[in-house]
């Protein structure tokens, strides 16, 4: 799972056993991760969980110190290796879902954010739950954000896909292929075609009948 981690994610997980070290805690939990999550969200103002943190009168760091976890007096020194509790582990796979959930290839820290708020809606007295309720987050106001921005098609975009559906159900082809694009794109802009094509030395006419030959079997 951690392979689909971008880098800022992996950081998260790193600076969670820093935060569980620091406050001599002997397991990393899902509060750890919350914390690690608003650590990163500090270098990152535009991050879907600093925005959300913002719209509820929060910077990341005074989000930090409003959850307040408190160090452990015990003197025993912190192991080398921290490990997950069960909490943590369910918010690192509940963060995988989201991003899946959400079509997204990669998982962002914001997709580790919804994965606690996910995985600890079923421990409401957990520390890392009171802590999300205490910050007003919620996951649906941080789902829509999360990732890239879609990009809109321009109108002869999509009329480029219009041409290259008519030319397959031409051609009598089930799947829209390269070569139906093509065609659709020299029909949708014709007046872009002829400027590439024509300053190769090339007429489109031809281009166009040569293409759709290909695709017709009659070339």
């Amino acid at each position: 799972m951690f392979e689909k981690f971008t880098d800022r994610a992996r950081r998260v997980v790193v600076l969670a056993q820093e935060e569980a070290r620091a406050l001599n805690h002997h397991v990393i939990g899902a509060e750890h991760l919350l914390v690690a999550v608003l650590r990163e969200a500090e270098s990152e103002a535009n991050s879907p969980t600093a925005k959300a943190l913002s719209r509820h009168g929060f910077t990341p760091s005074e989000a930090i110190e409003r959850i307040g976890l408190a160090a452990d007096p015990d003197t025993a020194a912190t192991p080398e290796f921290l490990p997950f509790t069960d909490g943590a582990k369910a918010a690192l796979q509940a963060s995988l879902r989201e991003s899946i959930a959400l079509g997204h290839t990669a998982i962002t820290p914001d997709h580790v954010l919804l994965g606690i708020i996910r995985s600890e809606s079923a421990h409401v007295d957990s520390t890392a739950a009171a802590a999300i309720t205490a910050l007003g987050l919620t996951a649906d106001e941080l789902r829509r954000p999360v990732g890239p921005s879609r990009l809109q098609m321009a109108p002869l975009v999509r009329m480029a896909f219009l041409h290259a559906n008519a030319e397959a159900q031409r051609a009598g082809s089930d799947l829209v292929g390269t070569e139906h694009m093509l065609l659709g794109l020299l029909d949708a802009d014709p007046e872009l075609a002829k400027r590439v094509f024509g300053a190769l030395g090339v007429d489109t006419d031809e281009v166009t009948a040569k293409v759709r030959g290909i695709v017709t079997g009659t070339d």
